[in-house]
């Protein structure tokens, strides 16, 4: 049972749904940054946000599993990891490219996608030498990001309506 829910939740927070996460958290926590464009246009920047961060690479990551260049999608020795991650590091750097950029881009999200690039970098530096855990840099770096917007952007609030009842982070 154990070993199911830590599945989930590895599939649940896999380090490629972390910007689209940080998209739909900026969406939420400050709609007036998005407030001057029309529904259309937050739509695409969703589309073309989830395209280039989660569909390319999941894309190119099982073309490396069907020409058996990687062995598993787990990638459990640190050699498979070399192809995976420079094709993620590539299209996340096209994304940053797009929108550094690109007025209609909050500030926010162009900084975490420079700072996701960045930690791309390091961890395929790093993997070279040691396997590490891309799932504990992926929410390292979202969690640092979620306190530096706090910060820096003056965030007071989220609230989060539930069932249960509302929270305030």
């Amino acid at each position: 049972m154990s070993t199911r829910i830590a599945s989930i939740l590895s599939y649940l927070f896999h380090p490629l749904f972390l910007v689209t996460y940080m998209l739909f958290y900026l969406m939420a926590a400050n709609p007036y940054l998005f407030s001057n464009r029309e529904e259309k246009a937050n739509g695409l920047m969703i589309i073309s946000v989830v395209m280039t961060t989660v569909f390319f690479p999941v894309v190119s990551i099982s073309l490396m599993k069907a020409l058996d260049l990687i062995d598993s999608f787990e990638m459990k020795e640190k050699k498979e990891r070399v192809g995976p991650l420079i094709v993620t590091s590539l299209f996340y750097f096209w994304l940053y490219l797009n929108v550094r950029t690109n007025s209609l881009v909050p500030t926010p999200l162009s900084c975490f996608v420079l700072g996701t690039v960045v930690a791309l970098f390091i961890s395929f530096f790093i993997n070279n030498f040691n396997k590490i855990s891309l799932h504990a840099v992926g929410m390292g770096g979202l969690a640092m990001a979620l306190i530096l917007i706090r910060i820096n952007f003056l965030y007071d609030t989220f609230i989060v309506n539930s069932f249960v009842g509302q929270f305030i982070i």
